[in-house]
């Protein structure tokens, strides 16, 4: 009789293993699922927005290779779990806020008129991806096009094509607010009025690899409130500011190239936690690293280049727009020994790094 129990108990255990394991096998297939998106057609998404309405945890967004660049908001309300989270699979293609400029004639010269005067409502504007600076003493535009007395009305210069010309016109371009557990991919993120990647809210295992934010209004990366996440391999250039980062939020940093920004490259305030590791920063117009209030972390290998001027070159719109002198550390950033850290950037003599293969 006993080994009729026990003979029992093991069919029964072997039946509960088999139901589970097979109900753990749907699950896997459930969350497994890929969504390709391209805009050109012959997938079952063509926006980015429509493939984030169906994604569930485990899902994996992915833009087709040469499909871009998406002229929309790529933000995700939706949380992942540990085991099957929320991945996004940019393939090296852009995600942007910019929309081309349409100029129009008026007699005397090709034009563009704001809707407010760009001092009250400032833009990135482009042309041909490259964007057009302010000079800081003479408010001059370092590039083909001027400002006219109104503030409000762009004047191309004569002989200047209208082809190539882009203008910021969307908040945000890669927005993460108060969720958890998503993986983003080789994206790049340009032309936002704010930020390139903007982190809001609470949030947990946010993971981001192989990004490039470049040619925003604020920062190319910013991470706010409570957020905590993880940067492996980051390029962030011709933002405000390259990367910057407050409130309570947690940070790891690895692989990082921060250069060629308006205002600061790396800025972390309040009482940010941050693990830097291989961090290169260079020729940002106003201070290359600043440490505010309790800002705390450790840094290892962290290298910085003093800029070659000591007034910044760029007007800038953002945190940094009083700043009368460039520096190379600010702050906190300046003090030895740096409060709240463990390491120290070390202040480069070697020349900058070459940005020759840089996304």
């Amino acid at each position: 009789m006993m080994y009729q129990y026990v003979f029992h108990f093991l069919v029964i255990g072997l039946l509960l293993f088999a139901v589970a394991d097979n109900t753990y096998q749907q699950q896997t297939r459930q969350i497994s699922r890929q969504l390709f998106v391209d805009q050109r057609g012959g997938t079952p998404y063509k926006t980015i927005a429509s493939a984030v309405a169906f994604v569930a945890p485990g899902d994996t967004i992915i833009l087709v290779k040469g499909s871009g660049p998406y002229r929309e908001i790529l933000n995700i309300k939706k949380n992942g779990t540990i085991i099957a989270p929320i991945i996004v699979e940019g393939n090296g293609e852009t995600i942007t806020g910019f929309d081309s400029m349409r100029f129009t004639f008026d007699g005397k010269a090709w034009i563009y008129t704001l809707s407010k005067p760009f001092d009250t409502e400032p833009v990135v504007i482009t042309k041909d991806g490259r964007r057009i600076l302010q000079d800081e003493n003479t408010g001059n535009f370092l590039g083909p096009i001027q400002l006219r007395d109104d503030g409000k009305t762009f004047e191309l210069t004569l002989g200047t094509s209208t082809n190539g010309w882009e203008i910021s016109t969307r908040w945000f371009v890669v927005a993460i607010t108060s969720t958890s557990h998503h993986v983003y991919r080789n994206i790049i993120a340009t032309g936002s009025l704010n930020d390139g990647f903007n982190l809001h809210g609470y949030g947990i295992n946010i993971i981001f690899e192989n990004i490039t934010g470049y040619n925003n209004l604020d920062e190319g990366f910013s991470s706010h409130d409570t957020i905590s996440c993880t940067v492996n391999n980051g390029r962030f250039w011709a933002n405000d500011n390259g990367m910057a980062n407050v409130n309570d939020c947690i940070t790891n940093v690895t692989n990082v190239m921060i250069y060629d920004n308006v205002g600061y490259g790396l800025f972390l305030n309040a009482n940010t936690t941050h693990n830097l590791v291989d961090v290169s920063v260079w020729n940002n117009g106003a201070i290359q690293i600043r440490f505010d209030n309790r800002a705390s972390g450790t840094a290892t290998r962290v290298s910085v280049w003093k800029p070659s001027w000591n007034l910044p070159p760029w007007r800038r719109y953002k945190e940094s727009r009083t700043i009368k002198n460039s520096t190379t550390l600010g702050s906190n950033a300046a003090l030895t020994p740096i409060p709240f850290w463990t390491g120290t950037p070390q202040i480069m003599t070697t020349p900058t790094p070459s940005r020759k293969g840089i996304m």
